[in-house]
């Protein structure tokens, strides 16, 4: 089951927060889907600082994700975020040239697809800051609906 939300704040600014649950999982495609996943997540805190290129940021989520075996072409999301404020989608976005600076807000997104498994995602809003990039919020990431 995969919950996606996008809130937006009494002053109008948006979020972003998806997670996968697995009810009793075999182990298999889900949770190899889920780790690739959070693989990607935690590559948007390596490569989300200050002047780093949001393009090369949205390339090594999808490469991440492709790492654990999944087809670019067929079961990576190309959707891997971008800019979030007021709108839900601003600059920059994750598939271009521009750099990142201080104060950029991201929807950061990884997902895999399968017509047969079905989807896992994990979304989250990450803030560049001039220490460096630290995700907001501490929602869990976990398969198993009782942690939350």
């Amino acid at each position: 089951i995969v919950v996606s939300v996008g809130p937006r704040g009494p002053t109008g600014y948006r979020g972003a927060l998806a997670r996968t649950f697995v009810v009793d999982p075999d182990g298999g495609w889900e949770r190899r889907a889920h780790v690739a996943c959070d693989a990607a997540r935690k590559v948007s805190l390596v490569e989300a600082d200050p002047g780093d290129d949001a393009g090369f940021l949205g390339s090594e989520l999808r490469a991440e994700t492709a790492a654990f075996g999944f087809s670019m072409a067929d079961e990576v999301t190309r959707d891997v975020g971008g800019g979030i404020g007021l709108a839900a989608r601003e600059d920059p976005p994750l598939d271009g040239d521009r750099e990142l600076v201080a104060g950029n807000v991201l929807r950061v997104r990884s997902a895999v697809t399968h017509a047969d498994h079905g989807r896992v995602e994990l979304t989250d809003v990450l803030v560049v800051g001039e220490d460096g990039p630290r995700l907001v919020g501490d929602a869990p990431a976990g398969l198993d609906p009782s942690r939350w």
